[in-house]
Formats: structure tokens, sequence, C-alpha cells
């Protein structure tokens, strides 16, 4: 496995959790990467792009795609606004019309099933559901089988909270 990311600070955080991958600080847009790969990820990365660079992001990713190989990237759905370090959020049209001139098949997956009772749940567990610890292995394993049965994919677009995009040339 081989990671990237333009910011060196963000390299440095991610080996601190996994240091026996790879790691390297480029910026795919100036940079030419020396070698080609299977499958590329861009998690919770292209809303951080700014709009205008998009276009020359995704044709960097085909570039270094070995022949017929997969893009695989999650993105916010738009049904909630940018906030912070986010340019913009994204429908599947919006990502279908950035990704089509590139790949010659993309696959949407419509996920984080927006619900009243995981968003009780996620209060109840404090922090939003985003900065909690739980030792018990009996209530983590409950916890995510339920995510996994009941929220983790939506049926469409207009309930869910982020999309995956599965990309083939």
């Amino acid at each position: 496995y081989f990671s990237i990311d333009s910011l060196e600070r963000s390299i440095t955080m991610v080996r601190g959790m996994n240091p026996d991958l790879d790691y390297e600080a480029i910026d795919l847009l100036s940079s030419d990467l020396p070698r080609e790969f299977d499958v590329a990820t861009a998690v919770k990365i292209l809303e951080r792009i700014p709009p205008d660079d998009l276009p020359a992001f995704v044709s960097s990713i085909t570039d270094i795609l070995a022949g017929d190989e997969r893009f695989v990237l999650t993105v916010p759905n738009n049904i909630s606004p940018a906030q912070g370090k986010q340019y913009q959020h994204f429908s599947a049209d919006v990502l279908e019309s950035l990704l089509e001139p590139q790949f010659e098949t993309v696959e949407f997956v419509p996920f984080d099933k927006q619900s009243k009772v995981f968003a009780a749940l996620e209060l109840a567990l404090g922090g939003r559901g985003r900065h909690f610890v739980v030792n018990s292995s009996p209530v983590v394993d409950t916890l995510w089988k339920l995510y996994q049965r009941r929220y983790l994919y939506a049926d469409s677009e207009s309930n869910c909270g982020r999309i995956a995009a599965v990309c083939r040339r």
C-alpha cells in the first residue's frame, strides 16, 4: 500500500496510525508519480479541492491507474452545506459530469443513511458520534451490526450523507 497527500502534516498523522505503510507528500496537480496503481482511492478528498482544480485532479488519477483499473471515492452529499475547509458537496449528477470524461463506467452508491434514530444514537454516544470511545466488544459489535444493517446503505441519494463512486476506465 502507498498513500500520498499534499500536506506533510497529514502524512505525519496517518504514519503514526499505520507505521508499516509507505507515505509520500506529493501534490498530484504539479507532480508525476513514477509508478502505476491497480486502485486509487480518495476518501474525504474531492470536497477539499478547489472546484477549478477538480478536472485536473481526476485526470491525474487516471494517469496513475494501470490499464482499466479502478478509482474509488467518497464525497459528502449536497443535502448538507459545505463546512470548514470544504469547497463543496456533491450530487451524483455533478460527480458524473466530473468523472465521465475520464472513465468509461461510474457506479454510484448512496451511503450513510440519514435517520432521526441514528442521529439520536450519535448524540447519546457524545460528540455527535465522532468523538467517543467504547471499550466493550459486545457493545461495539452490536452497534456496528446495527449500523451495517440499518444505516450504512441508503435507498436513495435524497436520504444519504455520503456518496461513493466506483469508476473504471
